[in-house]
């Protein structure tokens, strides 16, 4: 049996809840061209046979993973979002059922965003000066983008609108300027310009810097197991940030993590739908689980609030450094036009060396 068909599965450790599967294990992902097969993964975070794509670690492969696995986690927060606590038997249901992952808001910017790669190639650019160049947008697309980032449930009956630009939709840009750069200082510019046409306030634009560093450290950590350190994670946002209410957000986030019975996150730095609650809150879920993407999404859909949003964040870091490997096939195979985020990965990727020769020649 060639490599791009070959299959494995077998038991996996068991947590302590959790219903049986309701698809058939082992099954080959539907996408073609996503990782050269599918096989088993050993992840404490389930109890169920599964099959996990099967990637090589290149940068195609994290960039592809990072889209993936935002797109599944939106989808697996959604149902959730607006509730203060998510029983973790409902996570667990939805987790394991069949029924499809249509694309949530995040995911629809994303694409307007990484879709405007095709024609605009100054994503994560700098001009002579060293100043970040943001992508160019009409006035119908940034509309629109902030149409997304107001259209959704959120927590407690607060307002669909954030108002001023603080909302966690800033995001977006930090997904995805994330791989085009290594230097985290320019990094941080290029998300701040990017986020200003849709957001701005210092506390959105904080939120879009804080996730592309984040991913930026994944992307360029190894993935052998405890390789990402919060400590380097944390200590690299926090130096990078603008706001006092985000910083202090972020030091919360290191009591959370190293507190042997911690408050719940919620309660903590928040849930909802600024981005100096919910970006902390995704922070949490990916660095307690820093080897499992399955894992960080359950803990980010459990903390309530933003859910959706949240599961994304934490999912995007995730994937940037596990890859496709990280994600199951079932999830996958779920995912409403899974397949479309192959190419707008491959037109990240080429935006990606397209800003690093632009830097050669600065």
């Amino acid at each position: 049996m060639s490599s791009s068909t070959r299959r494995s599965t077998h038991a996996h450790d068991r947590c302590e809840v959790g219903p049986p599967p309701r698809g058939p294990p082992g099954r080959r992902s539907t996408i073609v061209g996503i990782g050269a097969g599918t096989a088993a993964r050993r992840d404490p975070a389930c109890r169920h046979q599964m099959t996990y794509l099967e990637g090589d670690g290149s940068l195609h492969d994290r960039v592809l993973g990072m889209l993936l696995g935002l797109a599944c986690a939106e989808a697996i927060g959604a149902p959730f979002s607006g509730e203060e606590r998510v029983d973790r038997w409902e996570i667990e249901r939805w987790a394991y059922d069949t029924r499809p992952l249509h694309w949530s808001s995040m995911t629809r910017m994303l694409h307007t965003v990484l879709a405007r790669l095709s024609v605009e190639p100054r994503l994560g650019a700098v001009d002579g000066a060293g100043t970040a160049l943001p992508m160019e947008f009409s006035a119908l697309e940034i509309r629109g983008l902030r149409e997304h980032d107001a259209r959704r449930p959120l927590r407690r009956g607060e307002s669909n609108v954030v108002r001023g630009g603080t909302g966690n939709g800033a995001a977006v840009w930090g997904v995805a300027v994330a791989p085009t750069d290594h230097d985290l200082d320019r990094l941080a510019a290029i998300a701040r310009a990017s986020a200003r046409l849709t957001h701005p306030h210092e506390i959105g634009q904080d939120g879009a810097a804080a996730v592309a560093i984040a991913a930026a450290i994944a992307f360029r950590t190894p993935q052998r197991p405890l390789q990402l350190d919060p400590t380097v994670v944390l200590g690299a946002i926090s130096a990078r940030l603008t706001s006092d209410a985000f910083r202090h957000a972020l030091e919360a986030v290191h009591t959370l993590l190293t507190d042997r019975w911690p408050d719940p996150v919620a309660d903590v730095v928040g849930a909802g739908p600024i981005a100096s609650e919910s970006v902390p809150a995704a922070l949490v879920a990916v660095l307690r689980h820093p080897d499992s993407y399955v894992a960080t999404v359950k803990e980010a859909v459990g903390f309530g609030g933003d859910t959706a949003r949240i599961a994304a964040i934490s999912a995007a870091i995730s994937a940037a450094r596990l890859g496709t490997a990280a994600i199951p096939v079932a999830w996958v195979d779920r995912l409403d036009r899974a397949g479309h985020l192959r190419g707008l990965a491959a037109g990240l990727v080429r935006a990606t060396l397209r800003s690093a020769k632009a830097r050669r020649c600065v």
